[in-house]
């Protein structure tokens, strides 16, 4: 699919605290969705900027909040809660 997100969610994976920054990713941007102009921090770029520019996707933050979803599934990312349920039940 995408070879710069797939090395990057590799590398992300190697390390201990690598699916966590995945997943906060994940959360934060579905914070952008749901409250636009919101951002998880004030001095950190928003989430899509982020996913952007290091997994390089494009599209609206819905497009890119399914791309990045679909990415984390295809490389067996664990993920917690609600975003665990909601790709139990796509597949």
């Amino acid at each position: 699919m995408n070879t710069k997100a797939d090395q990057h969610i590799e590398y992300h994976k190697s390390f201990n605290t690598g699916p966590v920054r995945l997943f906060m990713l994940l959360s934060g941007l579905k914070l952008e969705i749901k409250f636009p102009g919101m951002r998880m921090t004030r001095k950190a770029p928003k989430c899509s900027t982020i996913l952007r520019k290091e997994f390089g996707l494009s599209g609206k933050p819905e497009s890119l909040y399914q791309q990045f979803l679909a990415l984390l599934v295809q490389h067996d990312v664990p993920l917690p809660g609600e975003a665990h349920k909601a790709t139990a039940g796509e597949a």
